[in-house]
């Protein structure tokens, strides 16, 4: 499974980087990175807490 992030809809919140520190990460210019595109199992609920905190639903999860 990975982690997708939608750039065009990221509003920069920042609600996701709290949720999910391990996985999200702030670059230098203030946008956001994924610190990891492939999850493990164990990275799942950090992942779907991420997801579900974004108010502008810019990140989601899919199957490989």
């Amino acid at each position: 499974m990975k982690l997708v992030l939608n750039v065009a809809t990221c509003d920069r919140h920042g609600q996701c980087v709290g949720a999910a520190p391990t996985l999200l990460a702030w670059n230098a210019d203030g946008s956001l990175k994924l610190m990891k595109e492939h999850l493990a199992d164990e990275d799942r609920e950090e992942a779907e807490d991420a997801c579900a905190l974004c108010p502008t639903q810019s990140l989601s999860i899919e199957q490989d």
